[in-house]
């Protein structure tokens, strides 16, 4: 009899935490997520180093939130990332190929006989620039500038784990690091939810501690 009090205390517990949970999340939903904190940092090698701690909750928790976004073909998940970035190249000098290139500078006077220096190329040139994260070429025409090719290559490593913190390094806590390896890549936005599986009613610690107890009890009377 003691053991059945016993257990039913430790799940309606266990239920009540539940519901105040669900609450939780219900309310969080009511208000939308706004865009969680995340730091950046810039790396000796010009790459850049996101950081975010876990946001971590059920599937279904973090479905109901909009939290979560599941491609058809997915059923189950562990964990989700979601970077927002921008590209940007600023005051990069784009070099005219040498065999297409014609410098045609010269004098010329205007109305009033006063002279003045033109720059000018002879059209059309091609231009090409290849660098480790910024290569373009194309040509330009009288009427306008044609890109055949841009690319910004890019690494994105994307690592779920726990890092060290507190007094000595001695605690942990738990974070997701997004690392570009392109410089010139800049995160704008993180999202992240690591997925929580929902326990069992036996698999709940409270419900093991409680069936100790009462056999500890029993076993020594």
């Amino acid at each position: 009899m003691l053991l059945f009090i016993v257990i039913i205390v430790l799940l309606w517990r266990s239920c009540e935490s539940e519901r105040d949970r669900s609450k939780l999340i219900s309310q969080l939903g009511d208000y939308k997520l706004k865009e969680k904190v995340f730091e950046v940092q810039r790396l000796k090698d010009s790459s850049t180093l996101a950081t975010q701690t876990q946001t971590i909750m059920t599937q279904k928790e973090a479905i109901s939130i909009g939290l979560l976004e599941l491609e058809k073909s997915m059923k189950e998940v562990q964990s989700q990332v979601k970077q927002r970035s921008t590209t940007t190249i600023i005051e990069k000098q784009v070099p005219f190929i040498p065999d297409g290139y014609a410098d045609t500078t010269g004098v010329v006077k205007n109305e009033n006989g006063e002279v003045i220096r033109r720059d000018s190329i002879a059209v059309p040139s091609r231009f090409k620039l290849n660098e480790k994260w910024f290569n373009i070429d194309g040509l330009v025409k009288k009427d306008g500038l044609i890109i055949d090719s841009l690319s910004i290559p890019n690494k994105t490593i994307v690592t779920v784990g726990y890092k060290k913190a507190g007094f000595l390094n001695l605690s942990k806590d738990a974070v997701v690091q997004v690392k570009n390896e392109n410089p010139y890549v800049n995160v704008t936005g993180l999202d992240n939810v690591v997925i929580k599986k929902k326990k069992k009613i036996w698999e709940n610690p409270l419900v093991h501690i409680g069936v100790g107890v009462v056999l500890g009890y029993y076993i020594t009377k």
